[in-house]
């Protein structure tokens, strides 16, 4: 191969000169963006990280270090010409840390630059994969896609009622929870990640009982998991925090506020803040904290939810479904093992055992949800009604 027509960036074939060196189109387009938004990144492995062909997309600071260290001008960059540039970004949007992006494989970090800021936002079912990977990954896209639209539809139900709202992600600080809100916003809930789950592989297909039961079990489940993951990236893993599907957060340091003025937690809402408190203090230590430390990605998340959701035990499964089941379990697991093999240079199976781990903190989480909503009951601490002890006494 002429060595003069290689990218100087990653070894990809060049395109052509961009920016005063030999570079690849896709490496042209990643230096042109974060020269013309003005994006930061962070490297989590000691600015060492290797860039290549393959795995260009890993680590952005290191990659734009590379194009820098190789010669890319930021001065030769017109941000007129990039369609990207065009657009008006506030000053938020343009100093946060990116997350997900259409070239990336991977998060760099979950937490964002501002240690309070929200997370960055998602466009929804927009791939964070390349195309070539994402055939790899059918079932794991699917969830993507699926979960990115449960983000969407969240964002017009649960966001400001503005007509600008309804088109702009300009997602705000998070306000503090109400208990009844919270209520109100889990029964939105119930409809929604219905949808997301019928979007997800063969579950449409399923006979409607079990659907359901298998609903049932998942949905707290998905609830510990899912609630964990997105608090993780607004609010960083040493958060007293816990973020809401509607945006809005407990502290777990002032939980009387959160059932303050609850027309529904009409008995006694200090014990409900007692029980209440002792299971968001399990997400916080057993599930949020280990996902921070291993820097949990995206499809790391749905691998998880995805083995959740297909987990065996059910007595009233039939044997053709425990068979999809057990057959969509090691889908998930070769598609895993896909996506570490094209994207992580790190030691795979300790991330995927670090993974694994989290399903029995989940598990147990489930059942002090579960505990804590019998008692509840049986007190009168609070006001319930039928589709929740449905799922949470089933």
């Amino acid at each position: 191969m002429d060595l003069t027509k290689v990218c100087v960036v990653c070894g990809d074939s060049s395109d052509g000169i961009h920016f005063h060196v030999e570079s690849c189109r896709a490496c042209a387009a990643f230096f042109r963006r974060t020269i013309a938004l003005n994006k930061l990144y962070k490297c989590l492995h000691e600015n060492s990280c290797a860039i290549n062909k393959t795995i260009r997309c890993m680590c952005r600071s290191c990659r734009f270090r590379k194009c820098l260290s190789m010669g890319m001008d930021k001065e030769a960059v017109q941000p007129s010409r990039d369609a990207i540039g065009k657009h008006q970004f506030n000053k938020k949007r343009r100093r946060q840390v990116v997350q997900l992006e259409s070239d990336g494989h991977r998060q760099d970090s979950p937490v964002t630059e501002g240690q309070n800021q929200p997370s960055c936002s998602y466009q929804a079912a927009s791939p964070s994969i390349q195309p070539s990977l994402q055939q790899s990954l059918p079932y794991l896209s699917g969830m993507q896609i699926a979960y990115r639209n449960l983000l969407e539809r969240r964002r017009i139900m649960h966001g400001q009622q503005t007509i600008h709202g309804l088109f702009e992600n300009d997602q705000t600080e998070p306000l503090a929870a109400n208990f009844d809100k919270h209520i109100d916003c889990q029964h939105k809930e119930f409809g929604m990640i219905s949808e997301m789950l019928n979007g997800c592989g063969h579950f449409r297909e399923l006979p409607v009982d079990e659907k359901c039961a298998m609903f049932k079990r998942f949905f707290v489940q998905f609830l510990a998991t899912e609630r964990a993951y997105e608090t993780l990236k607004a609010f960083g893993p040493n958060t007293t925090r816990y973020l809401m599907a509607n945006r809005s957060y407990i502290d777990v340091n002032n939980l009387q506020q959160f059932f303050e003025n609850a027309t529904i937690a009409n008995k006694d809402p200090q014990a409900a803040a007692r029980m209440f408190g002792t299971m968001v203090d399990q997400i916080l230590n057993n599930l949020i904290k280990p996902m921070g430390a291993m820097n949990i990605t995206e499809m790391e998340f749905l691998a998880l939810l995805g083995q959740l959701l297909w987990s065996s035990g059910l007595s009233d499964m039939t044997a053709e479904t425990s068979a999809l089941a057990k057959k969509t379990r090691e889908t998930i697991f070769l598609e895993l093992q896909a996506y570490y093999a094209s994207t992580l240079e790190e030691n795979c199976f300790v991330r995927f055992g670090n993974l694994m781990l989290l399903l029995p903190s989940v598990n147990a989480i489930h059942a002090l949800m579960k505990e804590n909503f019998r008692m509840i009951t049986i007190f009168g601490m609070i006001e319930t009604d039928k589709i929740f002890e449905e799922l949470l006494l089933a």
